[in-house]
């Protein structure tokens, strides 16, 4: 993120896991570009939608390839 200048925003369900990933963005010093928001990606307002130039579901991804692996295989 500091060598391209990137910001990323990311979304859970957790406060948890809003809680521990904010912990190390904080010690990197980059709480003015990486934000977790405690939100559903179904959720995301109107105005914020075209905002982005990629997503990457990563978590999303590992459950969906969890539950429909089984029964692509059979």
């Amino acid at each position: 993120m500091r060598s391209f200048g990137c910001e990323v925003d990311t979304l859970t369900l957790s406060k948890e896991q809003k809680s521990l990933a904010e912990e190390p963005i904080k010690e990197a010093g980059l709480e003015g570009r990486v934000r977790v928001h405690l939100l559903d990606y179904r959720d995301i307002p109107a105005e914020i939608e075209g905002a982005f130039d990629a997503f990457v579901s990563i978590e999303m991804l590992e459950v969906n390839l969890f539950h429909l692996a089984p029964r692509e295989v059979a």
